[in-house]
């Protein structure tokens, strides 16, 4: 079905164009990763979760 389709040569290129900065996004992403100080990965690791819900509707716990 798809050996009936005339890709232009630029049309070869671009899903390996694609893969590329993918890649390479996922790469850097993982170097930073690696290369983040032990004291920066603990405070990150500390952060709060957040709750997904405003301020305003938490329950208050008034017992």
């Amino acid at each position: 079905m798809f050996k009936r389709l005339e890709l232009e040569t630029w049309h070869e290129v671009l899903p390996a164009v694609g893969f590329a900065l993918t890649a390479a996004v996922f790469l850097v992403a993982i170097a930073r990763a690696l290369m983040l100080k032990r004291e920066d990965a603990d405070r990150l690791a500390a952060l709060p979760l957040d709750t997904g819900r405003p301020q305003a509707q938490r329950p208050k716990n008034d017992e």
